[in-house]
């Protein structure tokens, strides 16, 4: 993967930014430039370190969409304190032996407590897929935690302070091997996991729709189901090494027989294999959108020795994938926002719901997401034609900004119509009202501040 560029190339690079990287061949730290490539118009990373020479990977096709989605959380106000690291947890905190980036997520840099709690509760599965991110069942034995192993792990997300893990994700290896799968599911409810996702291939879930009516019963909100391909045998015996797609139908009728929506199909997407499913796998989301509510593309990691030429041919981006996508829907959805532009917002939602607050501040290149409306015509329709997004996140991330500070909002012409009955005394002590109003009189005068305020951003009331 090593690739030695002439002084010119150089010099015409534009530099979109520089930062810290690693050494792929002894893990050292090395600068780093985020460049535009002449030549191909790419957005790459170059990279180069002392003993093992110079390094350069693709991060995009698409140029001033990387530029903007560098800027777009800042602007819009949504970036937070990275510094959320737990206060306490019953276990004690992990020592920072190396900093950043080995320690992740307790390095003095990036602080943060984790809103999901993922535990492999086996390393067992009922496939040998050629493509599979956790090696599952290569170690040759079985590796698998107790029940009440499982209860203290859950235990130590759940007692971290001042915001515990809110998100419950089970995997693997294959976690419905587990005959006590429901009775797992059904502990972490009873802990305080507000969402609890079961990460599957679905083989046992198409066998047994008793099973998901359990699992549901326990207090599964979400299937995580592996899904590569529709009606396209080659491409699953690449990836899969076995024709799964009779199979996932199965799981999808399972779900519509015992009522469980909530399954998140999750492609990994390899260039040359798969990345031509893409339109498929949107379309037959659309079309069961009564069991499945959502799709996570995952195009597929590369990792190990691979020469430049290699790397070049097998990458698949998030921008090529954003472009399928846009392609596919006939220009409807061109508009993708990194997923940190919702760190305020989730924290107000949940806030509204006297639920415990959270948000995603990955960095700005790490994931990307919208929301798809399917319309009366079953067409794909981009959310924008519905709503002034930018301007909703704005006026999301001002509340918030105002609820950190306590502030109460001036009256104006967009609390008209709404009814404050009861929180007249409340405006009255203006000047000890931080001190004596009631938590609950604020949370409702703030939640119909905010909804008044997101009504001036809906294109389409219906």
């Amino acid at each position: 993967m090593t690739q030695t560029n002439s002084q010119s190339d150089r010099e015409n690079m534009e530099v979109i930014r520089t930062t810290t990287s690693l050494c792929p061949e002894c893990m050292e730290h090395v600068p780093a430039e985020i460049v535009v490539d002449p030549k191909t118009n790419w957005v790459m990373m170059h990279k180069t370190c002392k003993d093992h020479g110079e390094f350069k990977d693709k991060l995009s096709i698409n140029p001033e969409e990387y530029k903007w989605q560098q800027r777009f959380t800042t602007d819009i106000g949504s970036t937070v304190n990275n510094s959320t690291k737990p206060e306490t947890v019953s276990s004690g905190i992990k020592k920072i032996d190396k900093g950043c980036p080995y320690d992740c997520g307790l390095c003095s840099k990036h602080k943060s407590a984790p809103n999901i709690c993922l535990i492999d509760i086996t390393n067992r599965c009922n496939l040998t897929c050629p493509i599979c991110f956790a090696n599952a069942s290569a170690a040759g034995y079985v590796v698998e935690p107790t029940f009440d192993q499982i209860v203290q792990i859950m235990e130590h997300f759940r007692s971290m302070k001042p915001i515990p893990a809110v998100l419950l994700q089970l995997s693997g290896g294959e976690p419905t091997m587990r005959d006590d799968l429901p009775e797992i599911i059904r502990k972490g409810k009873e802990l305080g996991f507000t969402e609890l996702m079961v990460t599957t291939n679905g083989v046992r879930f198409a066998k047994s729709p008793e099973l998901i009516r359990k699992c549901k019963d326990a207090g599964m909100n979400a299937i995580y189901l592996q899904f590569d391909a529709t009606d396209a045998p080659e491409v699953w015996k690449k990836i899969r090494g076995v024709n799964l797609w009779p199979l996932k139908q199965k799981v999808i009728e399972n779900c519509r027989k015992v009522g469980f929506f909530g399954i998140v199909l999750v492609p990994t997407i390899a260039k040359g294999i798969n990345d031509n499913q893409i339109g498929n796998i949107l379309d037959y989301a659309r079309d069961n959108s009564d069991i499945i509510s959502g799709i996570i593309f995952q195009p597929v990691s590369l990792t190990g020795r691979i020469s430049f030429e290699e790397l070049m041919d097998l990458r698949y981006t998030t921008s090529d994938l954003k472009k399928a996508i846009n392609e596919h829907t006939g220009g409807a959805i061109e508009q993708f926002y990194p997923i940190a532009t919702s760190a305020k917002m989730t924290q107000l939602l949940a806030w509204f719901d006297e639920m415990p607050t959270f948000s995603m501040t990955s960095h700005n290149d790490c994931g990307f997401c919208t929301i798809i409306i399917i319309n009366d015509k079953n067409e794909f329709e981009a959310i924008e034609n519905y709503f002034d997004i930018t301007g909703i996140m704005k006026w999301s991330n001002k509340v918030w900004d105002m609820i950190q500070k306590r502030e109460i909002p001036k009256p104006t012409n967009l609390l008209k119509g709404i009814d404050l009955t009861g929180f007249g005394k409340i405006f009255s002590k203006i000047g000890d009202i931080v001190d004596d109003m009631t938590s609950l009189g604020y949370r409702q005068i703030m939640k119909a501040y905010y909804f008044a305020g997101v009504a001036r951003y809906i294109k389409h009331p219906e």
